[in-house]
Protein backbone atom coordinates (compact mmCIF):
# COMPACT_ATOMS: atom_id res chain seq x y z
CA UNK A 1 0.00 0.00 0.00
CA UNK A 2 1.50 3.43 -0.80
CA UNK A 3 1.05 5.52 2.31
CA UNK A 4 0.12 8.75 0.34
CA UNK A 5 -2.71 7.18 -1.19
CA UNK A 6 -5.80 8.87 0.15
CA UNK A 7 -7.23 6.44 2.06
CA UNK A 8 -10.51 8.80 2.58
CA UNK A 9 -11.34 7.35 -0.96
CA UNK A 10 -13.28 4.15 -0.73
CA UNK A 11 -11.19 3.37 -3.95
CA UNK A 12 -7.97 2.87 -2.16
CA UNK A 13 -8.82 0.55 0.39
CA UNK A 14 -6.78 -2.61 0.89
CA UNK A 15 -9.12 -5.53 -0.59
CA UNK A 16 -8.27 -7.80 2.58
CA UNK A 17 -8.08 -7.59 6.50
CA UNK A 18 -4.42 -6.00 7.38
CA UNK A 19 -2.31 -7.67 9.58
CA UNK A 20 -1.47 -4.68 11.49
CA UNK A 21 -3.73 -1.90 13.18
CA UNK A 22 -3.36 1.11 15.13
CA UNK A 23 -5.92 1.82 17.66
CA UNK A 24 -7.25 5.62 17.51
CA UNK A 25 -6.58 5.29 14.22
CA UNK A 26 -9.67 5.23 11.27
CA UNK A 27 -9.73 1.48 10.26
CA UNK A 28 -10.98 0.67 6.14
CA UNK A 29 -10.96 -2.17 3.79
CA UNK A 30 -12.99 -3.93 1.46
CA UNK A 31 -14.04 -7.57 0.26
CA UNK A 32 -14.96 -7.22 -2.99
CA UNK A 33 -15.07 -11.21 -3.30
CA UNK A 34 -17.23 -11.69 -0.57
CA UNK A 35 -19.45 -9.16 -2.41
CA UNK A 36 -19.52 -11.13 -5.76
CA UNK A 37 -20.89 -14.10 -3.83
CA UNK A 38 -23.12 -12.39 -1.64
CA UNK A 39 -24.98 -9.49 -2.88
CA UNK A 40 -24.81 -6.55 0.03
CA UNK A 41 -28.78 -6.03 0.76
CA UNK A 42 -29.84 -9.42 0.26
CA UNK A 43 -26.73 -9.84 2.79
CA UNK A 44 -24.74 -8.37 5.62
CA UNK A 45 -21.36 -9.04 6.33
CA UNK A 46 -20.04 -8.77 10.19
CA UNK A 47 -16.69 -9.36 11.78
CA UNK A 48 -16.34 -10.43 15.57
CA UNK A 49 -12.46 -9.80 16.94
CA UNK A 50 -11.89 -11.71 20.09
CA UNK A 51 -7.88 -10.53 21.64
CA UNK A 52 -6.01 -13.33 22.23
CA UNK A 53 -5.86 -14.52 25.85
CA UNK A 54 -8.40 -11.84 26.67
CA UNK A 55 -12.10 -13.34 26.25
CA UNK A 56 -13.43 -10.26 27.42
CA UNK A 57 -12.24 -8.09 25.10
CA UNK A 58 -14.58 -8.94 21.89
CA UNK A 59 -15.90 -6.50 19.51
CA UNK A 60 -18.36 -6.24 16.43
CA UNK A 61 -17.92 -5.01 13.25
CA UNK A 62 -20.72 -4.42 10.91
CA UNK A 63 -19.95 -3.30 7.52
CA UNK A 64 -21.69 -1.34 4.61
CA UNK A 65 -22.26 -1.22 1.14
CA UNK A 66 -20.40 1.07 -1.32
CA UNK A 67 -21.79 0.88 -4.96
CA UNK A 68 -22.45 -2.94 -4.16
CA UNK A 69 -19.11 -3.69 -2.38
CA UNK A 70 -18.83 -4.47 0.93
CA UNK A 71 -16.90 -2.01 2.95
CA UNK A 72 -15.69 -1.65 6.32
CA UNK A 73 -15.21 1.67 8.15
CA UNK A 74 -14.00 1.93 11.37
CA UNK A 75 -13.78 5.20 13.14
CA UNK A 76 -10.97 6.44 15.65
CA UNK A 77 -13.15 7.05 18.53
CA UNK A 78 -14.09 3.67 18.06
CA UNK A 79 -11.03 2.02 17.52
CA UNK A 80 -9.29 4.12 20.58
CA UNK A 81 -11.11 1.87 23.23
CA UNK A 82 -9.31 -1.45 21.73
CA UNK A 83 -6.76 -3.33 23.84
CA UNK A 84 -3.05 -3.72 22.32
CA UNK A 85 -2.43 -7.35 21.45
CA UNK A 86 -3.22 -10.26 19.00
CA UNK A 87 -6.85 -10.80 17.91
CA UNK A 88 -8.39 -13.69 16.40
CA UNK A 89 -11.52 -12.35 13.54
CA UNK A 90 -14.00 -14.22 11.90
CA UNK A 91 -16.28 -12.98 9.13
CA UNK A 92 -20.07 -14.28 8.84
CA UNK A 93 -22.88 -13.68 6.35
CA UNK A 94 -26.16 -12.99 7.54
CA UNK A 95 -28.88 -13.48 4.85
CA UNK A 96 -31.42 -10.62 5.36
CA UNK A 97 -34.41 -12.56 4.47
CA UNK A 98 -34.57 -14.84 7.48
CA UNK A 99 -31.40 -13.97 9.48
CA UNK A 100 -29.67 -17.31 8.35
CA UNK A 101 -26.22 -17.44 8.82
CA UNK A 102 -22.84 -18.64 7.69
CA UNK A 103 -19.14 -18.42 8.33
CA UNK A 104 -17.08 -16.72 5.31
CA UNK A 105 -13.51 -15.91 6.44
CA UNK A 106 -11.22 -15.63 9.48
CA UNK A 107 -7.39 -14.61 10.57
CA UNK A 108 -5.20 -12.99 12.92
CA UNK A 109 -4.56 -9.43 13.21
CA UNK A 110 -2.46 -7.26 15.76
CA UNK A 111 -3.57 -3.99 16.76
CA UNK A 112 -0.51 -1.63 18.13
CA UNK A 113 -1.54 1.04 20.89
CA UNK A 114 -1.61 4.53 19.51
CA UNK A 115 1.68 6.86 20.22
CA UNK A 116 -0.68 9.60 20.89
CA UNK A 117 -1.92 8.06 23.75
CA UNK A 118 -0.96 8.07 27.44
CA UNK A 119 2.71 7.05 27.84
CA UNK A 120 1.70 3.58 29.32
CA UNK A 121 -0.64 2.49 26.96
CA UNK A 122 1.86 3.94 23.95
CA UNK A 123 4.19 0.99 24.79
CA UNK A 124 3.76 -2.04 22.69
CA UNK A 125 1.98 -4.74 24.04
CA UNK A 126 4.57 -7.21 22.60
CA UNK A 127 7.62 -5.55 24.15
CA UNK A 128 5.14 -5.25 27.70
CA UNK A 129 4.99 -9.08 27.58
CA UNK A 130 8.65 -9.54 26.87
CA UNK A 131 9.64 -7.22 29.47
CA UNK A 132 7.50 -9.52 31.86
CA UNK A 133 8.51 -12.54 30.75
CA UNK A 134 12.41 -12.20 31.57
CA UNK A 135 11.18 -10.54 34.93
CA UNK A 136 9.88 -13.74 35.29
CA UNK A 137 13.02 -15.34 34.38
CA UNK A 138 14.85 -13.83 36.93
CA UNK A 139 12.34 -13.83 39.80
CA UNK A 140 12.07 -10.38 40.14
CA UNK A 141 8.20 -9.85 38.43
CA UNK A 142 6.02 -8.01 39.73
CA UNK A 143 2.38 -9.06 40.29
CA UNK A 144 0.89 -7.06 37.26
CA UNK A 145 3.96 -8.61 35.09
CA UNK A 146 2.91 -11.96 36.14
CA UNK A 147 -0.94 -11.49 35.62
CA UNK A 148 -0.12 -10.86 32.01
CA UNK A 149 -2.11 -14.14 29.95
CA UNK A 150 -0.63 -15.44 26.74
CA UNK A 151 -2.57 -18.33 25.33
CA UNK A 152 -5.19 -18.73 28.23
CA UNK A 153 -2.68 -19.16 30.98
CA UNK A 154 -0.77 -16.42 32.73
CA UNK A 155 2.81 -15.86 32.92
CA UNK A 156 2.15 -17.00 36.76
CA UNK A 157 1.34 -20.42 35.86
CA UNK A 158 4.22 -20.95 33.32
CA UNK A 159 6.90 -23.27 33.96
CA UNK A 160 10.80 -22.32 33.68
CA UNK A 161 11.22 -23.90 30.18
CA UNK A 162 8.04 -22.39 29.29
CA UNK A 163 9.00 -18.96 29.96
CA UNK A 164 12.51 -19.24 28.26
CA UNK A 165 10.33 -20.94 24.82
CA UNK A 166 7.89 -17.80 24.85
CA UNK A 167 10.92 -15.79 25.76
CA UNK A 168 12.57 -16.54 22.29
CA UNK A 169 9.23 -16.30 20.59
CA UNK A 170 8.80 -12.82 22.18
CA UNK A 171 12.20 -11.58 21.18
CA UNK A 172 11.77 -12.60 17.54
CA UNK A 173 7.92 -10.51 17.56
CA UNK A 174 9.13 -7.22 19.03
CA UNK A 175 12.26 -7.77 16.36
CA UNK A 176 10.13 -7.93 13.58
CA UNK A 177 7.37 -5.19 15.31
CA UNK A 178 10.77 -2.70 15.32
CA UNK A 179 11.72 -3.51 11.70
CA UNK A 180 7.84 -2.98 10.63
CA UNK A 181 8.22 0.66 12.70
CA UNK A 182 11.21 1.11 10.82
CA UNK A 183 9.78 0.04 7.66
CA UNK A 184 6.68 2.29 7.44
CA UNK A 185 9.11 5.28 8.92
CA UNK A 186 11.40 4.59 5.46
CA UNK A 187 13.97 3.64 7.70
CA UNK A 188 16.63 0.46 6.69
CA UNK A 189 16.69 -1.86 9.33
CA UNK A 190 19.92 -1.86 10.50
CA UNK A 191 21.70 -5.53 10.22
CA UNK A 192 24.03 -6.24 13.72
CA UNK A 193 27.60 -7.39 12.75
CA UNK A 194 29.40 -9.31 15.38
CA UNK A 195 33.09 -8.37 14.97
CA UNK A 196 35.36 -10.82 17.02
CA UNK A 197 37.67 -8.90 18.77
CA UNK A 198 41.39 -10.81 18.94
CA UNK A 199 43.46 -11.16 22.04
Amino acid sequence: MNPLENMFNVANYPEREPDRLIAGNRWVWKRPDISDVYTPGTYVLHYHFARIGSPSAVYEVTTTDSDGVFIIEVEGTETGKWEAGDYRWTSSITRVSDSAQTSVDNGLVYVAASLESASEAALSWTHEVLIAIRAALKSAASEKQLSYTIGGRSIANRSYSELLMMEREFSKRWAAEKAELDREAGRATARRVLVTMGA
